[in-house]
C-alpha cells in the first residue's frame, strides 16, 4: 500500500503551482530548506489526522496558522536543483502525506 501521494505540477515539469490546504486545520511546522534542502509544510487536523506538503518551493503560512480547507498554503516545488525542492526530487510535483493517530495512510482512502 502506498502511503503518500504525488500530484504532478499541471502546468509542466519547471512550473510550480498553488498548492491547497485539503482541510481545516493548525500548522503544525513551516520547514523552509533552502536552496539545497527539502521543504515542507505539516498541518495537524481534528480526529487525529495531519497532512505533510512536500518540496515547497515557497511557504505561505509560518507554524501556528489556522489555515481553512482549500486556502493556499504555498507553491509546489520545481525541479531539481530549486528551492525547497531536495535532492530526490525528479521534477516538479507536491509531496503529499496524510497520517493519522502517528501511521501514515494511504491518502485515497479518506480523500475524495
Amino acid at each position: 500500500m502506498r502511503n503518500s501521494s504525488t500530484a504532478p505540477s499541471p502546468w509542466g515539469a519547471s512550473t510550480s503551482w498553488q498548492a491547497p490546504g485539503s482541510a481545516d486545520g493548525i500548522v503544525f511546522l513551516a520547514r523552509d530548506g533552502g536552496k539545497s534542502g527539502f521543504s515542507y509544510i505539516l498541518i495537524g487536523h481534528r480526529d487525529g489526522y495531519a497532512t505533510l506538503y512536500g518540496h515547497m518551493s515557497s511557504i505561505a503560512v509560518s507554524t501556528g496558522d489556522e489555515v481553512a480547507s482549500g486556502q493556499g498554503i504555498g507553491l509546489s516545488g520545481g525541479t531539481p536543483g530549486t528551492h525547497g525542492a531536495g535532492p530526490m526530487t525528479t521534477g516538479a510535483h507536491l509531496h503529499f502525506e496524510v497520517i493519522r493517530n502517528g501511521t501514515h495512510i494511504n491518502p485515497s482512502l479518506v480523500l475524495p
